[in-house]
């Protein structure tokens, strides 16, 4: 937690705390959350689970479709945004959904505002939802990332998805830093 405090006061924008706005205590702990979530791919089994908890990459299509694409995406690049809202769904529709291809979003997390929504769209009740609030993120990306406050837009859309701010804080204080540490070594 002291690292968490440390990042806080370097890089945290102040964030008012009020009952409907998420704080910044949320987002300091999704820097842990997310660090765990860049070093192991799938966390949590994509299907079956109905709790709330962090998940990995996001997978679509047939796992045992001959080729597999691998994306490394980031929320806040333009270009990952215009393949999202403009190329995915055709790319879907023509291999995906027919069995040709499976697709794997893995995040490329490059700033602080990626992180938080990285986090936030993972934090989910099931695989569904945490595709959705993806999909979401990218099609409002251009609200939130020029807003005064991204981190209210990026709220609105959680809780409209159905994810609170209790959830994501549930969800993040669930990864230990036991967790990471073994994540950490696992990847080395």
């Amino acid at each position: 937690m002291r690292l968490l405090k440390a990042w806080g006061s370097m890089y945290s924008p102040a964030v008012k705390k009020t009952d409907n706005k998420w704080d910044m205590d949320v987002f300091k702990k999704a820097i842990l959350a997310a660090v765990f979530l860049a070093l192991i791919p799938a966390v949590h089994a994509q299907d079956g689970a109905e709790d709330v908890g962090l998940r990995g990459e996001l997978t679509y299509g047939d796992k045992s479709a001959k080729v597999e694409v691998i994306e490394y995406g980031s929320f806040t690049c333009p270009h990952c945004a215009h393949f999202a809202n403009d190329i995915l769904p055709q790319l879907k529709a023509d291999y995906v959904d027919t069995g040709k291809v499976r697709f794997i979003f893995r995040n490329f997390v490059r700033d602080r505002y990626d992180m938080a929504v990285a986090v936030t769209s993972r934090c989910t009740k099931s695989a569904e939802t945490a595709k959705a609030m993806t999909e979401t993120f990218f099609a409002r990306q251009k609200e939130w990332m020029t807003s005064d406050n991204p981190y209210e837009p990026m709220a609105s859309i959680a809780s409209d998805a159905g994810v609170s701010q209790e959830d994501l804080s549930n969800c993040i204080d669930a990864h230990s830093y036991e967790d990471i540490k073994a994540a950490i070594e696992a990847a080395q």
